[in-house]
């Protein structure tokens, strides 16, 4: 559970963004991933020239990240019913949600 009132706040940004609800292990992920760190360290988008940007930088690059998690959880799931080779494998979506920020 988040308890940082800054991390909630992204983090609902990007659920609104991104039109997902996101579990606790995912945000975990993107934290093992340095994504967090790096959008407050202002290491992305314009490097902290342009908030709005930064944001979209990070939606972008944490809505990749999760589908490509959502897939493999999907991958471990049907393996471990015994269904791999039974259902169509699903790739992850290349095409983002319509870029725009929650404030947007």
């Amino acid at each position: 559970m988040l308890t940082d009132p800054d991390e909630v706040e992204l983090k609902t940004r990007l659920e609104r963004a991104t039109h997902m609800k996101i579990r606790g292990y995912e945000w975990r992920h993107l934290e093992r991933q340095g994504l967090i760190r790096d959008y407050y360290g202002g290491m992305l988008g314009t490097w902290g020239d342009d908030p709005d940007e930064d944001l979209r930088a990070f939606v972008k690059s944490a809505f990749e990240q999760l589908q490509w998690l959502r897939a493999t959880v999907e991958d471990k799931d049907r393996e471990e019913l015994g269904a791999a080779g039974q259902v169509p494998r699903v790739e992850p979506s290349n095409t983002l949600f319509s870029g725009e920020t929650a404030d947007e």
